[in-house]
């Protein structure tokens, strides 16, 4: 057997290997592209449904402390008038800023200082609504710490304007809390009921 002299048969087998190699290499790289593909949505809906749980597990632990603040506020509120009612002009603001700092602190609910950092899993509206009422409770107490110092310094008939700020503060506060509570709600429910 000879070969031929321009080798034409033989380089058309070569060229046909090459395009047939190609071709299996290109199927094996889209094969390989869509089981990435379905690796990577796979892993993409499990980190979604890890972060559901998350969220439902973070409403579960907050809410209830949110149902009890709107009556936390409303007593600190009474205490606040019943301050102004009974001792407004009557006692230095010493003896006041002790009252306040012993019994108008509303501390941040332990579930919801321990979650600060994973509010925004709440959701889009959920999230914000939570992270501001955290905001505007600390707001609260630095401006209770804020009145009771400046209150050693004023005299009987001057710091019942430092009490009224307070309420007006509370009023802003329970605004935040109906609405971080009723965003809160339907992610609890969900999984809670």
């Amino acid at each position: 057997m000879t070969w031929p002299t321009d080798l034409t048969a033989y380089k058309l087998l070569t060229d046909w290997g090459s395009l047939i190699g190609g071709a299996l290499a290109l199927v094996a790289g889209l094969i390989a592209y869509i089981g990435a593909r379905q690796a990577a949505a796979k892993q993409v809906a499990a980190m979604t449904a890890r972060d559901r749980l998350q969220a439902h597990g973070i409403a579960v632990a907050i809410y209830p402390e949110l149902l009890k603040l709107p009556t936390v506020i409303e007593n600190t509120r009474k205490y606040l008038d019943q301050v102004i009612d009974q001792l407004a002009g009557k006692q230095p603001g010493q003896v006041v800023s002790g009252h306040l700092q012993l019994s108008a602190s509303i501390l941040l609910p332990s579930m919801l200082g321990r979650n600060i950092d994973l509010l925004f899993m709440l959701g889009e509206t959920a999230g914000p609504a939570c992270l501001q009422l955290v905001g505007l409770m600390l707001q609260y107490e630095a401006l209770l710490q804020d009145i009771t110092t400046r209150m050693m310094m004023l005299n009987a008939n001057q710091w019942a304007e430092g009490i009224r700020h307070l309420q007006e503060h509370l009023t802003l506060l329970e605004s935040v809390v109906a609405k971080c509570e009723q965003e809160v709600r339907p992610i609890h429910d969900a999984i809670s009921g």
